[in-house]
This record gives structure tokens, C-alpha cells and sequence, in this order.
């Protein structure tokens, strides 16, 4: 099935990776622009730069949505072979279980990434909605499927699928091959994120299973997540012992010193002179773009990753709320 509709899918990747390019350099101009006039706060030269930096992001914005309105779904591919995933067919309890898994950590993963990462309660409609997987086709690969997420135009030029994504294989890969830095994105993520990925990598394990997952990008490429068997009982354990903990909820009154748009991230100096840096929700991204460079009293939540087989602890700062003073 081709992800895009009425346009040329290679044309529209091609474009939409010049764009998003664009965009990554409209993001680091504006950040050293915020540093620039933190220093000189009433250049007109560095007042008016900024501006036209806006402007032409609000240019490469507008043209990144006009293009995603014909990306209708984000498609995935699964591959696994196990004893309950064998001969081009798949165990429905062993199934069942892993896809059940797959959802929960999607839908986890897609929260955190719009509303911030939460510990319990139900999913609004909306998040559920929007982060539903879909069974598209099954093929022979041992036991394969096709999956997709469908695309919510609505909410451009913000695209939570495909971030949610992003973060998906980012968690995955550095799960298996770089864990130190797996511990710095948990925390950001959430407990019921690593809950979710816990059952996922548990029923691989227990099912004796390899698996392949691949998401093609729409701006071009691929991600890939490629586990054998035997690595994954130690991944369980791992997972198993990781601890996440809310230290504090802060209200925090100080200078807002820089954010970037693109990686969701912000930078606070505080009357005290501490510096709060942090992880961005979606649905604040339009609250931080009106607080560039003034005064602001923000509400953060704290928290604190612990993984009780090694003692290594790491801690992270989320955004709740942020206002101009």
C-alpha cells in the first residue's frame, strides 16, 4: 500500500526532506538568535533577524502541511519467528499478547510525546483514537504483518505519529545496544511506557522469539529494530528492574533562554541562577514559542530513573504549564 495519496511518493520524500533540513536550520538559528539578544536585549539588528527567522519557518511550516495532508498512515512491518510464531503462522495467545503489548507502549509512547508521560489512569479518546494500530496484511516470513497508524491532519503542523515513532526505535535500538543512553530517554517516556515495553520484549522472550520491525519514513529511509532470541531474557531483566519516580512538581519563575520547536526541549534560568532544561510537550509548543526570551513562571514535574541492578540513577524535567509574567 503507498502511504501517500494523490502525489508522487518519491517526489514527496525527496521534498519533504529538503524541508525538514530547512526547518532544522530555521531551529538552530533562531536558538543562537535567543542567545544573542539575552546579551543585547535591545538590538534592533538582532530584533529584526529574528523576526524574518520566523517568518520563514512559518513559511517551511506551511509548506511541510500542505505536503503531509497526502500522507494518509504511517505504515510498520513486523517479522517474528519463535516457537509460537512458526511455520507462516502465529500462536493466537502468543499473538494476542505481543500485539496487545506493541498498542499499550504505542499509545504510551504517543502520550507522552502530546500531553507528557503519565504513570496511570485511562487514555483520553483522543490519544486512543490517534495512536491505534491497524492490521493491514499478513505474509509469509515465518510470520509477518503489515501494520499501519493513521495520520491525523488535523493536528499539523505538530505530527505526533511520526515522533512517537521516532521515539519507538529510538527506545528499542538503544534498548538492545546502548542502554546507558535508554536510560536517559525512560525517564522522559514514562513508567507506563517501559511497562508496556517490558510486556513486549517479556512475551519475545518467553515465546523464544526473533523479531524485525521497520517503519519507512515518509521524508525517505527507514528505521529498523532487529532482536534475536538469546539477547532478549537479559533485556527483560533490565526493564524489570527500572524504577521511575516523581521527585517533585516545581513552580519555577525565571527567564525562558532558549527552546527548540523541533526537538521539544526548553531552558529556563531562574532568578537563583539555576538553569532548568527540560522535555517539551506538543500541546505547549505555542505557549513556549509566546515565552522566547521573557520572563515567564513555569510548572514542571521532576523525576528520576533508577535501574536497580546496576544503581545507576539519571533524572529528567518535563513541562506542565508555562505562562508570560
Amino acid at each position: 500500500m503507498n502511504a501517500w495519496r494523490g502525489i508522487d511518493p518519491v517526489e514527496a520524500s525527496n521534498r519533504l526532506a529538503v524541508l525538514e533540513k530547512k526547518l532544522e536550520y530555521c531551529d538552530e538559528m533562531l536558538s543562537i538568535h535567543d542567545e544573542l539578544l539575552q546579551d543585547e536585549p535591545d538590538s534592533v539588528a538582532y530584533g529584526l533577524s529574528s523576526l524574518g527567522i520566523k517568518d520563514l519557518r512559518r513559511e517551511v511550516q506551511n509548506e511541510i502541511v500542505q505536503l503531509m495532508m497526502h500522507r494518509i498512515y504511517e505504515p510498520v512491518s513486523v517479522e517474528i519467528k519463535g516457537s509460537g510464531f512458526d511455520f507462516k503462522s502465529a500462536n493466537i495467545r502468543a499473538l494476542s499478547r505481543f500485539m496487545n503489548g506493541l498498542q499499550s507502549l504505542f499509545t504510551s509512547i504517543y502520550q507522552s510525546v502530546t500531553v507528557g508521560p503519565k504513570n496511570s489512569g485511562r487514555f483520553s479518546k483522543d490519544i486512543e483514537l490517534n495512536s491505534t494500530l491497524h492490521l493491514s496484511r499478513v505474509y509469509e516470513s515465518s510470520f509477518g504483518m503489515d501494520l499501519f497508524v493513521e495520520t491525523d491532519t488535523n493536528l499539523l503542523p505538530q505530527n505526533p505519529v511520526i515522533e512517537s515513532f521516532s521515539t519507538l526505535f529510538d527506545a528499542l535500538n538503544n534498548l538492545t545496544s546502548n542502554y546507558d543512553e535508554f536510560m536517559s530517554s525512560a525517564a522522559v517516556m514514562g513508567k507506563r511506557s517501559i511497562d508496556g515495553l517490558h510486556e513486549v520484549v517479556s512475551c519475545l522472550a518467553d515465546y523464544n522469539a526473533n523479531i524485525s520491525v521497520k517503519w519507512q519514513r515518509p521524508s525517505g529511509g527507514s528505521e529498523n529494530w532487529i532482536a534475536k532470541a538469546d539477547t532478549l531474557s537479559d533485556v527483560v531483566l533490565r526493564t524489570d528492574l527500572i524504577k521511575i519516580e516523581e521527585v517533585i512538581k516545581r513552580e519555577i519563575r525565571g527567564k525562558l533562554l532558549g527552546a527548540s520547536l523541533i526537538k521539544r526541549k526548553f531552558e529556563l534560568l531562574t532568578g537563583d541562577g539555576e538553569t532548568i532544561a527540560g522535555k517539551v510537550p506538543m500541546v505547549l509548543l505555542d505557549s513556549i514559542t509566546d515565552c522566547f526570551a521573557k520572563e515567564c513562571v513555569a510548572f514542571v514535574t521532576e523525576r528520576r530513573i533508577i535501574d536497580q541492578l546496576s544503581g545507576k540513577v539519571q533524572s529528567s524535567v518535563s513541562l506542565d504549564k508555562i505562562k508570560k509574567r
